[in-house]
C-alpha cells in the first residue's frame, strides 16, 4: 500500500470505534466502487476522502483516508497503526470503497490538519528521493530508517538519516563517513584489490575477493548541502537484504567465514568496522554480508568511537572512550561475535567488564545482568575492585586474571562448535591485553583461515 500514516493515526482512529462519532462519517458517504481482488488502494486519488472496507480469510480492516493520507484506521485485532499491521501484503480481499463529502466531512479541520502533520519517513512513502521511488519502510534504528525502493534495476534498500540529527554536524558527518566507508569496501575496483593483498601479510587474493561479496554493496551516496532536509535527507542506496542475525539462527561457520572475509577485506584497505554484532550481520539469500561501518581509520592516530554496544566492544576502547583504537579491536569483536553464536547468548565476560568502564565513566551504578556461573568470579572481582580503582585503565588492570579465566570457558565454546584448533585463536583475539592479540585480521595469527576455505 502507498498511502502513508499519519502520525496522529491513533488518535484520530476513535471516530472510527467509537459508533457515535462514526455516525456523521457514514452519513457523508456514498459507494464509489466495490469488487474482489488484491488488498491494495494504490490507485485511489488524493484529491478526496475516502472510506475503505477491506475484508478476508484474514479479518477486517477500516481506513478513512484524506488527500492520501491514512488518518485512521480500525480491525479486528486493534486500531491506529495496530490495525495497519494486520493488513496481508499480498492477499485477496472483497473491498468496498465509499466516497466522502469533502465539505461535509465530519472533523474537517483537524483530519485536514493530521494530512499536514505527516512526517517521515511515512511522508517519504510513495515519493521519489534521488531518482528511487520509496515504496515501504523495513526498519529502524537509534540512527537510521530503511526504506525499500524501485531501482531502474531493481529493488533496493536507502538508509536515511534522521531528521532528529539533522542540525548535529557531528552526525551528518557520521553517516557520511559510514556511507563513503561501506561503498569503499564493497565497490574496491579489482586493481586496488590485488594491490591490498599483496601488503597482507600472506592473505590470498581469493579471500580479499571473496571478502568484497562479505560486505553489504552500496549503490550510490547522497549528502545534500545544509543541515536542514525534511525533502532531500542524506541517503545512502544500498542491496536490499533480508534481515540480521538477531532475526533466527545461523551456521557459525558461514557467519566465522563471511564476517573473517569481510574485515580481512577492510583491513586490508586500511579500513575498520569497530561495531561487529549480530545486528550488523545481514543475510541474503544464503549469504551473511557485514554492513553498517562505524567508522575510518588510515594511519596510527585510531578512530573515536561512538554509541558501543557493551557486549561486543572492546574493553580497552571503551576504557579509553575510543581514543587510540586500531584495527585489533576488530579482531576482538569478531571473537565476541563467534562466543554469541557458540553460546547462545551474549558474551558475558565482555559485557560485565563493559559495564563497570561504563558506569566509571557515567557516575552511575553498573547496570549488570545475571551472569552464568562461570564469570561469578569475575563479577565478585570487579565489584570490588570499581570502588578502588582511579581510572578505567587501573580497573581493567586490576581484574585481567579474573577475565582471563573467564574468556577460558568461551573459548573453549568456540572451538566446541568450530574445531579445537580455534581455542588459541579465540584466546588472542579476546585478550584484554592489547599486545597480545593480533594487530589485525590480516595478521598470521588473526584467524585458522584454513578451516574456512
Amino acid at each position: 500500500m502507498m498511502l502513508r500514516p499519519s502520525p496522529s493515526i491513533d488518535e484520530a482512529s476513535r471516530i472510527l470505534e467509537d459508533p457515535v462519532e462514526r455516525a456523521p462519517l457514514i452519513l457523508a458517504s456514498t459507494l464509489e466502487r466495490s469488487y474482489q481482488g488484491p488488498c491494495s488502494l494504490e490507485d485511489l486519488p488524493e484529491e478526496n476522502a475516502w472510506l475503505a472496507r477491506l475484508e478476508g480469510g484474514w479479518g477486517r480492516v477500516e481506513l478513512l483516508i484524506v488527500s492520501g493520507v491514512i488518518v485512521a484506521a480500525l480491525s479486528t485485532q486493534g486500531r491506529g497503526r495496530r490495525a495497519l499491521e494486520t493488513l496481508p501484503p499480498k492477499a485477496e480481499c472483497r473491498v468496498e470503497v465509499f466516497k466522502v463529502d469533502l465539505e461535509s466531512l465530519p472533523y474537517k479541520e483537524m483530519l485536514l490538519e493530521a494530512t499536514r502533520r505527516v512526517e517521515p519517513p511515512h511522508a517519504w512513502i510513495g515519493s521519489v528521493l534521488y531518482g528511487y521511488k520509496v515504496e515501504a519502510i523495513v526498519g529502524e534504528g537509534a540512527f537510521s530508517y530503511v526504506l525499500r525502493a524501485q531501482a531502474p534495476w531493481g529493488v533496493i534498500a536507502l538508509k536515511v538519516l534522521k531528521p532528529s540529527h539533522a542540525e548535529d554536524p557531528g552526525k551528518v558527518w557520521k553517516f557520511t563517513m559510514e556511507a563513503l566507508t561501506q561503498a569503499a569496501v564493497s565497490n574496491v575496483p579489482t586493481r586496488v584489490l590485488e594491490e591490498a593483498a599483496a601488503m597482507a601479510q600472506g592473505v590470498g587474493v581469493d579471500v580479499l575477493e571473496s571478502g568484497r561479496d562479505a560486505v553489504a554493496r552500496v549503490y550510490g551516496i547522497h549528502v545534500p548541502p545544509g543541515s536542514s532536509y525534511l525533502e532531500q535527507p542524506p541517503v545512502t542506496a544500498m542491496e536490499l537484504m533480508e534481515g540480521s542475525l538477531e532475526d533466527g539462527q545461523a551456521s557459525i561457520h558461514d557467519v566465522a567465514a563471511s564476517a573473517a572475509r569481510a574485515l580481512a577485506l577492510a583491513h586490508a584497505l586500511g579500513y575498520g568496522h569497530f561495531d561487529l554484532k549480530p545486528g550488523n550481520i545481514l543475510r541474503r539469500g544464503g549469504m551473511y554480508k557485514l554492513s553498517d561501518f562505524s567508522g575510518y581509520i588510515r594511519g596510527p592516530k585510531g578512530f573515536i568511537v561512538e554509541n558501543v554496544t557493551p557486549s561486543y566492544a572492546d574493553p580497552y576502547l571503551v576504557a579509553s572512550k575510543g581514543v587510540g583504537v586500531g584495527l585489533d579491536s576488530d579482531v576482538y569483536n569478531y571473537y565476541t561475535l563467534l562466543v554469541r553464536l557458540a553460546t547462545g547468548h551474549s558474551p558475558a565476560c565482555t559485557l560485565l567488564v563493559n559495564s563497570f568502564l561504563l558506569a566509571m565513566h557515567t557516575g552511575e551504578k553498573p547496570r549488570l545482568p545475571s551472569p552464568p556461573a562461570y564469570a561469578t568470579r569475575l563479577l565478585d572481582a570487579l565489584a570490588r575492585a570499581y570502588t578502588g580503582a582511579d581510572s578505567p585503565a587501573s580497573l581493567l588492570e586490576e581484574v585481567s586474571r579474573e577475565y582471563s579465566d573467564c574468556i577460558r570457558v568461551e573459548a573453549g565454546a568456540i572451538g566446541k562448535a568450530l574445531g579445537g584448533e580455534w581455542v588459541d585463536y579465540a584466546l588472542a583475539g579476546l585478550s584484554i591485553d592489547r599486545g597480545e592479540r593480533p594487530g589485525s585480521m590480516v595478521s598470521q595469527r588473526s584467524v585458522p583461515w584454513e578451516s574456512l576455505l
